[in-house]
């Protein structure tokens, strides 16, 4: 191959499994690694370890949107290399908080600190559920589709009263409205519905942006 022209030829998988892994395969060449710039944001990415969903791009540009005030306190759930972490934290002047179970995408998230010139992110390595924070952040990103209600626990445990979570859901499509309410214990009010990607003829992918409100 071309080396100046095409380096490697990849096909796509998925994310699988609880550390979120790559399925994608090498059609030709003998490199997964990328780099790529979306706007002024670097992305290094290991595409036979991890994945990044190229079709996400409104939604993290919707992310350096969302900020009011720079004082705001953020913790990213699952973090990964920093899809929603790096946007979040050129926005801000406290330090983010990012956790992933994959160590892999935490040194890739790492290495994005670097290429961004980003030192206000605090990388975790591990299960989030072990966060020790309590009503700390004013905004948790919760960017893993999954039904496990101690992690909504988690979300609303490290939120301050009125704090905001940003839950990405897979949706059927042209169904009904999901009943978000049963997944937490606290009442909840949802501003805002924003559409990401169709992931399926039956399913879309939506993220939710949700405030928690406290017990009566």
């Amino acid at each position: 191959m071309d080396e100046h022209l095409v380096r490697s030829v990849i096909r796509l998988g998925h994310a699988t499994g609880v550390l979120r892994e790559s399925t994608s395969e090498l059609i030709a060449g003998s490199d997964f690694q990328i780099r790529i710039t979306e706007d002024d944001r670097i992305y290094q990415i290991d595409l036979e370890k991890v994945m990044f969903s190229f079709r996400n791009l409104r939604e993290r540009r919707r992310m350096r949107s969302i900020i009011e005030d720079p004082s705001e306190r953020i913790i990213d759930l699952f973090a990964g290399l920093g899809y929603w972490t790096i946007p979040l934290a050129s926005q801000v002047q406290t330090t983010v908080i990012a956790c992933d179970l994959n160590p892999i995408q935490i040194r890739l998230l790492r290495q994005n600190m670097v290429l961004n010139q980003l030192t206000n992110i605090l990388p975790i390595e591990g299960d989030c559920r072990q966060l020790e924070w309590i009503s700390y952040a004013d905004r948790v990103i919760f960017g893993l589709f999954t039904d496990d209600l101690s992690f909504y626990r988690l979300a609303e445990r490290v939120l301050r009263p009125g704090g905001i979570v940003h839950l990405h859901r897979l949706v059927i499509r042209h169904g009904p409205s999901p009943n978000l309410q049963d997944l937490f214990g606290s009442p909840i009010r949802i501003l805002r519905e924003s559409f990401v990607k169709t992931v399926s003829k039956t399913l879309v992918h939506l993220v939710y942006d949700i405030q928690i409100l406290k017990k009566e």
